[in-house]
């Protein structure tokens, strides 16, 4: 009889390492492909700095310090899955940490979390993008699990520093690891004052959280408070989270009623899981239930003009370690709570699965083909580009156009310096998760051009270009 359970414990650990071992190469495949407009643009600032530490002295939104780091010690012209090496380590590292973080008797749990956190869309994205977002998420993950690892009897004076270098260093990596450690706290606070004197209470918290709480406080007075924002799409708070939910999901993030529906069912599932966790006196309630809201509310105090689900990643990947966890309860009841939940688990995963599969098919964007295509299809001599949007195509087209053989002959005209007859090339964009595709022909300053290519990106991070070349007019002079 004891045979069983330990076979079916091995049966369970077979499964959660090959979601583990698919996971990784998920990540590791949306790596390839090329750098896009934030990368090159975290890059090209990097470039700009003598040395790793002169990134607190560089006051832009787009330096996330740690990346930032690396990307000055690696310098340039260097592979691209070189520059998002640290993201895909730190991605894999995510996926390992939400597994652990699962109580161990929780076997179905531990396998549901993985299959969530493994296929998310946004955290595949994030965890192949040259950015420091999957650097605080890890960080946050691995605090946690130190924190857990003080619950379960581990010395305070082992615990206590890797708690503050691994929460010190997702601060440093992005600020919305700043609402993980809030949340953290609060679980400990709820897990400890029940069972704690005042003065044990008092002691244990200022062992963990003083050097947080001054590391913080440090870091938003140096660094935070003079930053700088760089700007992007218009959207309010309100677009960004119902996007997150749609996206959490495996939908897209347009139109914007699929993505209110979303969170609909997403705020559903989160008071359910809530419900069911505070129901049976479990104080993680108190974990998820922060690292969800803390970071939809400092985006709604932020008033942030530019709102992104990126910024919500900390409430993707506690909400996936939330209705993980409950769900492994759920399907443990069997059941139709069981075949409910498998059959939620494996619609979320699969629609998922599709939201990868495209950014592994499409990547970023294709600014190397584009600049290749544009050069095969012109004739000898100069070729002049110009684009809807000067900033974030020169940028582009700066970084990429000097790789070709041809560089010489390309020039990029902005709208401030386009002559009459205007460019022989047109570059039109959307940002990723646009549906709105542009018209086979437009017109600029009153000069023809037709659609020669499509190039789209997948729907979390990236650009689409397409190309449009002049059309020669009837009774214009052929030169």
């Amino acid at each position: 009889m004891p045979r069983e359970p330990a076979a079916q414990a091995t049966r369970w650990s077979i499964a959660c390492g090959a979601v583990v071992l698919a996971a990784i190469a998920l990540r590791v495949l949306a790596a390839r492909g090329d750098l896009w407009l934030d990368e090159v643009w975290s890059l090209d600032l990097a470039s700009r700095l003598a040395s790793p530490l002169d990134a607190y002295g560089l006051k832009h939104d787009n330096n996330h310090i740690l990346n930032t780091m690396w990307l000055v010690l690696l310098g340039v012209s260097r592979p691209d899955w070189a520059y998002r090496l640290p993201s895909e380590l730190a991605g894999a590292a995510a996926v390992l940490v939400s597994g652990a973080l699962v109580p161990r008797k929780n076997l179905a749990g531990r396998l549901a979390t993985l299959l969530l956190v493994g296929s998310s869309t946004l955290l595949v994205t994030y965890s192949s993008e040259a950015r420091g977002y999957m650097l605080a998420v890890c960080a946050s993950l691995l605090s946690l699990l130190a924190l857990e690892w003080l619950f379960a009897g581990g010395r305070l004076r082992w615990v206590a520093p890797l708690f503050w270098v691994s929460t010190v260093l997702g601060f440093v990596a992005h600020l919305s690891a700043a609402t993980a450690w809030i949340a953290i706290a609060l679980y400990w606070l709820a897990r400890r004052a029940p069972r704690s004197d005042r003065s044990t209470l008092l002691r244990e918290a200022v062992s963990l959280h003083l050097v947080p709480a001054l590391a913080l406080a440090a870091h938003y007075l140096v660094f935070v408070r003079q930053l700088g924002i760089g700007g992007g799409e218009e959207a309010t708070s309100a677009q960004a989270i119902a996007a997150a939910a749609a996206l959490t999901l495996g939908l897209p993030a347009e139109p914007a009623a699929l993505a209110v529906t979303a969170l609909l069912v997403v705020v559903g599932l989160f008071a359910l899981a809530l419900f069911t966790l505070a129901r049976e006196r479990d104080a993680s309630w108190v974990l998820f239930g922060a690292g969800v809201t803390l970071p939809v509310i400092a985006l709604y105090a932020m008033r942030i003009q530019h709102a992104a689900p990126r910024y919500l990643l900390i409430s993707v990947v506690f909400f996936l370690l939330l209705l993980g966890r409950v769900a492994g309860r759920w399907i443990e009841r069997g059941g139709l709570a069981r075949g409910a939940c498998v059959a939620l688990l494996l619609c979320v995963v699969a629609l998922n699965s599709l939201g990868d599969l495209e950014l592994i098919r499409l990547g970023r964007g294709s600014y190397r083909r584009a600049v290749d295509f544009i050069v095969a299809h012109s004739e000898p001599g100069p070729i002049t580009i110009s684009s809807d949007h000067d900033f974030r195509n020169l940028m582009l087209l700066a970084h990429y156009a000097p790789m070709h053989e041809a560089r010489a002959r390309l020039s990029y005209l902005t709208a401030r310096d386009l002559p009459p007859e205007g460019t022989q090339w047109l570059i039109v964009h959307r940002i990723a998760g646009q549906s709105d595709a542009p018209p086979d022909q437009v017109l600029r300053r009153g000069q023809p051009y037709e659609m020669r290519l499509a190039l789209p990106c997948g729907r979390v991070s990236g650009m689409s270009w397409y190309l449009y070349q002049r059309v020669q007019m009837e009774n214009s002079p052929r030169r």
